[in-house]
C-alpha cells in the first residue's frame, strides 16, 4: 500500500506514457506500466523491448513489497481526471489473490471514490532494474 498526491502520480505516468504500438499488440504486457514501490517513492516502468522508461515520485509506502502491472491507458486516464484537485491523495493496495489494484481517495464531504484496476503478473514484464 502507498500514498500520492494524484498530480505527482500523473505526471509520473504521464512521463513513461508511450502510444500502443504493433508491438503491444502482440504481446498484450507492453501497454502496461509496472508499478514497484521502494525507497519512500514509487516506480513507474514502461517497456518497448528495446529501453525501459522509468520515473520515480516520492510517496507514503508501508514497506510491503509488491508490483503488478497495470493497463497504462486506462491509469493515465484515470489519474489526469484525478489530478484536477492538487491536492487530492490517493491510496493504492494491490490485492494478488485477485490480481487488482485498487485506487480509492480520501473522504470529501462525505463522498470516496475507489476504483479498479485489473493486472497482470509483474513476472510477465521484461526485467528492468530498480532505480537507485
Amino acid at each position: 500500500m502507498f500514498r500520492i498526491l494524484a498530480s505527482n502520480a500523473y505526471k509520473a505516468a504521464k512521463t513513461v506514457y508511450r502510444p500502443i504500438s504493433k508491438v503491444s499488440k502482440t504481446l498484450p504486457i507492453l501497454a502496461h506500466v509496472l508499478i514497484r514501490p521502494h525507497a519512500g517513492a514509487v516506480a513507474f516502468t514502461t517497456h518497448d523491448l528495446v529501453e525501459p522508461l522509468t520515473e520515480t515520485s516520492t510517496a507514503l509506502w508501508n514497506g510491503e513489497p509488491f508490483e503488478t502491472c497495470v493497463p497504462m491507458r486506462a491509469l493515465k486516464d484515470f489519474l489526469g481526471v484525478m489530478k484536477q484537485n492538487k491536492d487530492e491523495v490517493l491510496t493504492f493496495v494491490f490485492d494478488p489473490h485477485i490480481m487488482r489494484l485498487i485506487v480509492t481517495t480520501d473522504p470529501h464531504d462525505g463522498m470516496k471514490s475507489r476504483t479498479e484496476f485489473k493486472c497482470l503478473d509483474a513476472n510477465e514484464f521484461p526485467p528492468v532494474a530498480l532505480p537507485s
